[in-house]
């Protein structure tokens, strides 16, 4: 007798990207019930709006397999569309409406005139959200309204854990899809907010002449990967114009930036008000160099090998995107480690450090999303901490050293724009 060989997930997705009309039926059959169960089970909507996003999902995924970048990940990736359609259903039949979220933000917040039952809310939320609405006794002798105010807390943690991620799947320039990646280029982008904002504010080009070759790098980097990767954006317009200013921006930025520098800045001598800056301070700044370098290479020349080691789930295209803010950093850090006073790179320390902040905020909040039974996980929150640290410590050792008597940097002359 021979023993029937189950297949893979995997193998059966590509039986559906080769055409295979069974394929396509075993696929259905083998997720029927766990897309049925999400809808039901975790969302609980009615029979006849769970059987709407069923045909719905699986429409999709008809329509959009070829989407898919890793074969394996199919489960989590309907998921996922499942969790996303039945959010869909529940905005649009009001199920989550405000008066509810209301209502759980008062109990949620711990308001010390609590009734009985929210007393022992703390007690009835929890597994009820683990379960996902799985049957308790304790629930069902709760009144209708105090039912929908729990189950208003589960379905609107759905809503903060995923549709926030799925907005950034669905209306970004690209699929963005380990959801580390999100919330590290979402800090990236912090530090860009703060960068553009000092870029438009400062009035001597002395004080941002640290910004340029790293810019130039950064938005060279994103170019390179955009157009690399160039099939995995969504460029119909109708869904999200994202990708065509994403592409737009990113080819102007540099340009504008080279016109707008005026003449002799790269040449006119340092200030001298700030002081010297510190030995350690540069050599600090040439060992973080190389380390972002090595890092933002390998993610940019070979995302794949960076894959097996690196602390949360890659894949090339993001790979190459995260490269950007690594490779920046290393050409404004190297540049920085040129500079002779300090007022030159008093900015850019400052920038550092709120990076560094947002980072870390991210590997704390998100801490969950790092691969297991990596160290890399610790040593990249272990490293950001360091290198934050240190440059807290060396703007400080700075700012004490500032020559006195000197007006404060917003005072200064300079190249002006």
């Amino acid at each position: 007798m021979v023993a029937h060989v189950v297949e893979t997930d995997a193998q059966l997705v590509a039986r559906c990207r080769a055409g295979d009309d069974d394929a396509w039926r075993e696929l259905v059959e083998r997720f029927s019930r766990y897309v049925y169960a999400i809808a039901v089970q975790a969302f609980r909507l009615p029979p006849e709006d769970a059987e709407d996003v069923f045909q719905d999902v699986f429409a999709r995924v008809y329509e959009r397999l070829d989407s898919l970048r890793e074969d394996e990940a199919v489960r989590p990736w309907i998921a996922q569309l499942t969790r996303r359609l039945c959010i869909d259903r529940l905005r649009s039949g009001g199920r989550v409406s405000l008066g509810l979220v209301n209502t759980l933000l008062q109990y949620y917040t711990g308001n010390p005139n609590q009734t009985a039952f929210s007393t022992a809310f703390a007690e009835l939320t929890q597994p009820i959200l683990r379960g996902f609405g799985a049957k308790n006794p304790q629930v069902e002798n709760l009144t209708q309204a105090e039912r929908d105010v729990i189950y208003a807390i589960r379905d609107f943690g759905f809503f903060q854990d995923q549709f926030a991620a799925d907005i950034v799947a669905d209306y970004f320039a690209w699929d963005i899809e380990p959801r580390f990646a999100q919330a590290f280029i979402g800090a990236g982008y912090v530090f860009r907010t703060f960068f553009f904002l000092n870029a438009a504010f400062e009035r001597s080009w002395l004080r941002l002449r640290w910004i340029v070759w790293g810019n130039l790098v950064f938005t060279g980097v994103l170019l390179l990967a955009t157009y690399w990767h160039v099939e995995e954006f969504h460029w119909n317009p109708f869904e999200t114009p994202l990708a065509h200013i994403w592409i737009v921006l990113y080819v102007f930025e540099p340009v504008v930036m080279l016109y707008l520098i005026p003449r002799g800045t790269f040449s006119a001598p340092a200030p001298t008000t700030g002081g010297p800056i510190d030995i350690w301070l540069k050599r600090f700044l040439v060992l973080v160099t190389g380390l972002l370098l090595m890092n933002g290479l390998l993610l940019l020349i070979n995302p794949e090998f960076a894959a097996t080691r690196w602390a949360w789930k890659l894949n090339p295209l993001d790979a190459r995107m995260v490269s950007a803010w690594f490779l920046g950093w290393s050409v404004w850090c190297g540049t920085m480690a040129f500079a002779q006073d300090w007022d030159e790179i008093r900015t850019a320390a400052r920038l550092f450090i709120l990076n560094g902040v947002a980072l870390l905020v991210v590997a704390i909040v998100f801490r969950d999303e790092f691969l297991p039974g990596r160290g890399t996980a610790t040593g990249f929150t272990v490293a950001v901490a360091v290198m934050t640290g240190l440059m807290v410590a060396f703007h400080v050792l700075q700012e004490r050293r500032r020559p006195v008597g000197q007006p404060a940097p917003t005072e200064l002359g300079g190249v002006q724009g």
